[in-house]
């Protein structure tokens, strides 16, 4: 019993954070604009390092990921000045109960530092500060009668205030004119991938569009098919399928794993640089990888005016 007390986990502080190069015997392009850089695998001896599902992009381009169990790890990649890896629970669990709270997707304002949590299973959405202190938190009506463990699977907030939250597994996601927490209006549409494929996060790119990681249950090991795709906000219309383009196979140039999360940060020269993350499900036969891949996407068509152009009645006046 006196060893069990004094081997009580603590909840924050300094994180043993691992980060080990592979090597691996795929391409580093599918023959398409996205190339892989490298590849990492995470590890930790905490033992709640698992399950990382959402990722955002700080200040300077670090990153920060929040996981199943109510985590959030924010830590340097590789190539950024080192800074000492934390790992800290996010304290909205507490409003869960005995429940696990289940973190899926993710959102930040850039301006402010504030960020945006999506539940699963409960189906909740809460805002945090800057200093990660907990603003609001609801769970939309429109949410309601969403399967237990299909909820926001991929939330993103865009740079003029909407919101986009794309739920795993049905068609039917939704555009918000502003913070969902606020009430503000939103609109359902219709998002159809790749047959079997389901969205697990979603990403603003600079030029406006967004870049959308897909995944698929597939005969395989591990058993998990990966693709990138791009879509522009500005052609969603209410209850119309919403048109996305193919990027990337990327069971071509990554192993195969659970990725569910993604962030984006633009390099000067205007190549993008997307961080992969994978999600292990706290399974032994399952790793925390993080890829980095370089894209230079080709410019958007052109547009029309704006009072032309689709979607515009969507925008925040």
């Amino acid at each position: 019993p006196s060893t069990w007390l004094r081997s009580r986990w603590v909840e924050s502080g300094p994180l043993a954070l691992q980060v080990q190069s592979l090597e691996i015997d795929l391409p580093a392009s599918d023959g398409g604009p996205v190339t892989r850089e490298g590849i990492w695998e995470l590890s930790s001896a905490r033992r709640q390092f698992y399950g990382l599902s959402t990722l955002v992009t700080l200040n300077g381009g670090n990153l920060r990921a929040f996981s199943d169990g109510g985590m959030r790890l924010t830590f340097a990649p590789p190539g950024n000045p080192p800074m000492e890896a934390r790992f800290q629970r996010v304290f909205a669990s507490r409003e869960f109960g005995w429940r696990i709270p289940d973190i899926e997707s993710a959102a930040r304002d850039p301006r402010t530092g504030g960020y945006w949590l999506g539940y699963e299973n409960h189906h909740a959405i809460a805002r945090f500060s800057v200093a990660s202190e907990v603003e609001a938190m609801a769970v939309p009506p429109e949410f309601a009668g969403w399967p237990v463990n299909r909820g926001n699977e991929a939330m993103e907030r865009l740079a003029d205030g909407r919101f986009i939250i794309l739920p795993e597994n049905r068609d039917m996601a939704r555009i918000w004119a502003g913070d969902p927490l606020e009430g503000a209006p939103n609109t359902a549409f219709r998002f159809e991938p790749t047959p079997g494929y389901r969205p697990t996060e979603i990403r603003q790119i600079p030029d406006g569009r967004v870049l959308i990681l897909l995944r698929r249950m597939d005969w395989a090991n591990p058993p998990f098919s990966a693709k990138l795709a791009i879509a522009d906000p500005a052609t969603i219309e209410p209850g119309e399928a919403w048109a996305w383009q193919p990027v990337a196979d990327l069971d071509a140039i990554l192993p195969r794993e659970n990725y569910e999360a993604m962030a984006v940060w633009p390099e000067a020269d205007g190549v993008l640089t997307i961080w992969i993350m994978s999600d292990d499900n706290h399974a032994a036969l399952q790793r925390t990888l993080l890829a980095k891949l370089r894209f230079r996407p080709a410019p958007p068509p052109t547009k029309r005016g704006a009072a032309d152009e689709p979607g515009a009645h969507l925008l925040v006046q």
